[in-house]
Parts: C-alpha cells; structure tokens; sequence
C-alpha cells in the first residue's frame, strides 16, 4: 500500500507495476520504478506552470516542497528536467518526453480513485487563468460564474490581453486558455473555432450624419474610434486582420474595443467591431449596428490550449462550458 496525495488528500492504493501505469510504454516505463506518484504529481504541476512557486500554489503545499521534489526527480532520472531562462523556466528535451507517460498514468490513478469524476465542478479545487478578448469576456466569465457557482473551491483569474502575448502565456504557463481572435500558429498550440469575428460599423442612435447604412466615402470622412495598432501597444493586435484596408482619419486611439462601443455610442465618433460584442454591450440599446458597404474580416474568435494539457480534465469541461456559452448566443452569432 502506497499513500497518494491528490487534490490535497491522501489516498491509499495499490500500485500496478511501473510499466502498466505508464500505459504500457516500455520505453519510458524504466523510469517510474523508483518513483512515487507524489513526485508525479509534482512533475506534471511544474511542467505544466512552469514556475515552481505556481506549483506549490496549486498543490497546496511550499516551495520548497516543490523544490525537494523537482531535486529527488533530477537525481532519480539523472536529468535537470528544467531550466531556468529570463522569464522562468523550461523543460528539458527529456521532460517533454516523459510528460505524456506521467500525465496517463495520474489520469489513471485519478479514475480509479474518483471514479467517473475526473473533474467535478463542484466539488474540485482549481484556478482557472484565461485571457478573454474584451469582445466576449461579458458572454463567456458570466457563464463560467453562474456553472461554478456551486463550489467556491473554484475560482478565475483574467490576464490582460493587451500586456501579454497568447504565445508567451500559454508556453510559460501565465494561463490555461485563451479565447481570443484567430489562435497563433504554433505547433504546439491546440484551437477550437468559437464564433465568426463579424466585424460591422457602430455610430450612436440619432447620429446627424448616419441613419441605418454608411458608404466607402462616409467611413472615409468620418472621424473613428479604432485600437492602436502601434507596435508594442497592443500585445496581440497582429492578430487582428481586417479584409479591406480603408484610408480614414482616427480620432482617438484606444487599448479595448469596449472603449470603441462606449465612446461611438456618447459621440459622433464611429468604428468597426465584432457584431456580437456590439448586440451584447451594455451601450446596445445606443447603438446603430451597420453593415459595411464591404466585407472587412473572414476571421473568427478562437479559444486557444497548449497541447500539454489537452487531456486535463478540469480543462475539457472550461472548454466545454465555453461552447456552450457561445452556443446559447447562435441567434445572434
């Protein structure tokens, strides 16, 4: 009988030999046989965050735990498995190999202990840490709230978009999801399509020079509300492309495209964004949502995972919970 700490409880079970719990890789099995789970754990938590501190955060224990553990690793499998670098730390080539044995064999342990229930919302302990585009942040945090409302062991933490690279948060581990525009292409980078991005004009209801429809010249003439695209100002403003570049002159520039519905709805101001986050903004009700007199995205909004945690079972149901939000909203989309 060994004693297993999982999701802050200890568990006592009977381990299968150390190649069965690798899922039958021979390969790699040789080097679970003087491993206790515990120290699996560690790994997967460490690798996953890459930042020991995080770690020892969502294991509930100290760092220096964490770091007793990750030492005990390296001695055990005679490889640093991590590496420091400016902005944290890195897996070795070896860590990325075994990452997928150890993540099996936790999923394992954790079927047979909970039976059915890998991830239990309500009864579960996690920080969920996402970067949500300001367009559907009011759709998609509301719902996540109201499904996990039931467990206050849950809770979320949102990352400014605008401050940090969806490439650079997801490979240090700053957060588990981004939903966002179209997802970088990254290989080891996991998507799924959400919703058409839909880009249309917005002017305020009452507007002295547009009643219901706009032409090239108007939104020419017009002054705008749009986001500025200087390089450096916006973290993933690149990945933002409208169809049709268009000569306009710009007011103001701003850092959200909630600042863009706000300020067409108060002003003579106008600009372009996403039809559903026009329909669903607070300042709808004082808004003319226009068509634009021609097509200016053929985007979507993507939520993006790196693949390390692609079976992570608290991840699948967040994504789940997410199409399922943006499905409630297919009338609109």
């Amino acid at each position: 009988m060994t004693l297993f700490r999982l999701n802050g409880e200890w568990h006592g079970v009977l381990l299968t030999p150390a190649a069965q719990i690798a899922s039958g890789d021979t390969r790699l099995a040789e080097h679970f046989s003087s491993l206790d789970l515990n120290l699996l754990e560690v790994f997967e938590a460490v690798y996953l965050l890459r930042n020991m501190t995080r770690a020892a955060e969502r294991l509930r224990v100290s760092q220096p735990t964490v770091s007793n553990a990750v030492a005990r690793l390296r001695t055990s499998l005679n490889d640093p498995l991590f590496v420091r670098q400016a902005r944290g730390i890195v897996p070795t080539a070896k860590a990325d190999e075994l990452i997928g044995p150890v993540q099996r064999a936790l999923a394992d342990m954790r079927s047979a202990l909970q039976p059915g229930a890998a991830f239990n919302p309500a009864k579960s302990r996690r920080e969920f840490k996402l970067m949500v585009v300001d367009a559907l942040e009011r759709i998609v945090m509301p719902a996540l709230v109201r499904d996990a409302a039931q467990n206050d062991q849950i809770s979320f933490r949102l990352v400014l978009s605008a401050a940090t690279s969806i490439e650079a948060a997801l490979e240090e581990g700053l957060i588990d999801l981004a939903v966002n525009v179209p997802a970088p292409t990254h290989r080891d980078f996991r998507w799924e399509v959400l919703a058409p991005l839909d880009v249309v004009v917005v002017a305020r209801k009452g507007h002295p020079q547009i009643d219901g429809a706009i032409t090239r010249e108007q939104l020419q003439t017009l002054p705008h509300i749009a986001l500025d695209m200087t390089p450096g100002a916006m973290a993933n403003a690149h990945l933002v492309n409208l169809t049709s570049r268009l000569e306009r002159k710009d007011a103001v520039l701003v850092s959200r495209v909630g600042s863009i519905l706000e300020l067409a709805a108060t002003t003579d101001l106008v600009g372009f964004a996403s039809r559903l986050h026009a329909q669903t903004c607070p300042d709808a009700d004082r808004l003319q949502i226009i068509e634009p007199p021609f097509p200016l995205s053929t985007q979507n909004f993507h939520m993006t995972w790196h693949k390390r945690t692609s079976e992570d079972g608290a991840l699948l149901w967040l994504r789940e919970r997410i199409q399922i939000a943006l499905q409630s909203l297919q009338p609109h989309i």
